[in-house]
């Protein structure tokens, strides 16, 4: 059966087309070059454009739409809403329909094969409720921000497998445009790294043995090369990775000691 279009409107679906295969080593040369170009405001390194480039293959997406459209945030994934809505009208069997788009409600139905299976609206009153509502876009462009909205929520409720249980920007805080896009993502994330964190990473980097460790990660996945550098976000990752790598080390350790010590003890018994 043949899908029922729905009329244009403000927000519009970007058209996604399934990615080429690409092998481990294709992926990392593309992710360096993507990275090198200076292109993409928020990919810094070659690890940060591999992120973005991985995480568009699970949902289906090229690599330049990935890096436009795919936000990684706190170690969670952003995705624009208008690729969702292109994931959607890829998909053989899903669809959505608009059935009432103003500057107060969008309404739209999800179908299935054709069928309707559900329905997902957005009023400014729910906006006003969550208390999103007081941003410049929220009163410049109500239209498109409700139909990102519904769009997402419907999503999410009648083919969360499209789009991998995703949530858009503006849903995660971030400032974005009237089309959705995040204005400037670094501003958004990037709280200064408090000097008690600072001192808290170094003593464990040290405790560990880790210091060299450290630094490198920073260098090559955050292309940083100075601890004041970092945001509070990055310096707390790096804190719980240290945590983590530095207990397993411990334990590995101490299970070395442990199976050291009984090979001793059955030597002294053969021994006597």
């Amino acid at each position: 059966m043949s899908k029922k279009a729905g009329p244009v409107v403000d927000t519009t679906a970007v058209v996604v087309t399934t990615p080429q295969s690409m092998t481990w080593k294709d992926t990392k040369s593309m992710g360096e070059v993507l990275a090198e170009s200076g292109m993409f405001t928020d990919v810094k390194t070659q690890a940060q454009a591999i992120v973005k480039i991985m995480a568009g293959r699970e949902l289906g997406i090229g690599p330049i739409v990935a890096l436009t459209k795919i936000f990684v945030v706190q170690g969670r994934v952003a995705l624009s809403a208008e690729v969702m809505a292109g994931l959607i009208k890829r998909s053989q069997d899903y669809d959505y329909i608009i059935k009432a788009h103003t500057e107060r409600i969008c309404t739209l139905h999800f179908m299935y094969k054709g069928k309707f299976i559900g329905e997902s609206t957005f009023k400014l009153e729910d906006a006003q409720r969550a208390g999103v509502s007081y941003g410049v876009n929220w009163k410049k462009y109500p239209r498109n921000m409700l139909f990102a909205r519904a769009l997402s929520n419907g999503a999410r409720w009648y083919c969360p497998h499209l789009i991998a249980g995703t949530y858009t920007p503006d849903e995660m805080g971030l400032r974005v445009d009237n089309q959705g896009e995040v204005i400037d993502i670094d501003a958004e994330v990037s709280k200064p790294v408090e000097i008690s964190t600072i001192g808290r990473l170094v003593k464990l980097a040290k405790k560990y043995h880790m210091r060299k460790t450290v630094k490198k990660f920073m260098a090559s996945t955050l292309g940083k090369d100075k601890f004041k550098d970092l945001t509070e976000d990055e310096a707390v990752r790096l804190i719980n990775i240290v945590k983590k790598k530095g207990r397993e080390k411990h334990e590995r350790n101490i299970k070395r000691a442990a199976t050291a010590a009984e090979r001793v003890e059955e030597e002294q018994g053969e021994d006597a």
